[in-house]
């Protein structure tokens, strides 16, 4: 890792997890429920930095209901609670997201709102940070070979800093990401994106950027994708 104040750092990371899946029989009304639980334990050091040597116990689960083939409500609660092993300090996060998985199969248009919040608690120095992610994933099929897709973000993030003037610094940021494809081949697709990024607050920017990309996808075989982005 290339960190600006502090020059090159070899971290290692291991990561040992265990989940299960499960479905349960149909419910009248109610459809499929999937529950997906996970746990986490995670192991980082670096011999260049003795802040990076941290243990992570991180618990997810995932929740699924489906009361028809074209609609599924999804939500996720993420924690984890880390602690640094060589030098003082940990941290605590509360993540919630929910989602609605839509599709109108005689438009042959999918729709995915999105919601997303979290809270990172850090001690000693006690901060707090937290996030609000709201965004909605769209496309649909122009023609057979033709589909058109975009993404639209909205991220406000707050810094809670007792002590320090502005004690609550804020940003915002604002994402759209459009991209074009096209079935050129069977299994193989060539798309051309469009983005563009603002953000006010803790770093101010103007971003736009120009994709393009070719993917061959054959499932179950191979899923390779090469492009270039401006």
């Amino acid at each position: 890792e290339f960190e600006t104040r502090f020059g090159f750092k070899n971290r290692n990371l291991e990561t040992h997890a265990v989940n299960a899946l499960y479905t349960f029989p149909r419910a009248p009304l109610l459809g499929l429920l999937t529950v997906n639980p996970w746990y986490k334990r995670v192991i980082q050091e670096s011999n260049q930095d003795a802040g990076t040597f941290e243990n992570r116990d991180q618990f997810i689960l995932n929740l699924s209901l489906q009361p028809t083939d074209d609609l599924e409500y999804f939500f996720q609660f993420d924690t984890f609670d880390a602690d640094k092993t060589r030098t003082l300090g940990s941290s605590k996060l509360k993540l919630y997201k929910a989602q609605v998985r839509m599709r109108f199969p005689r438009l042959r248009l999918f729709v995915i709102p999105s919601f997303e919040y979290s809270v990172t608690d850090y001690d000693p120095s006690d901060y707090e940070f937290s996030k609000r992610d709201y965004f909605v994933d769209w496309g649909f099929d122009i023609t057979k070979r033709l589909r058109a897709s975009s993404k639209e973000q909205i991220i406000s993030a707050e810094t809670s800093q007792p002590g320090k003037v502005p004690s609550n610094p804020d940003a915002e940021v604002f994402n759209t990401f459009n991209t074009l494809s096209y079935e050129l081949f069977p299994d193989f697709d060539v798309s051309f994106g469009m983005d563009y990024s603002r953000a006010v607050g803790l770093n101010a920017f103007n971003n736009v950027g120009l994709r393009v990309e070719a993917e061959l996808f054959k499932p179950g075989l191979i899923r390779s994708k090469i492009g270039y982005e401006w």
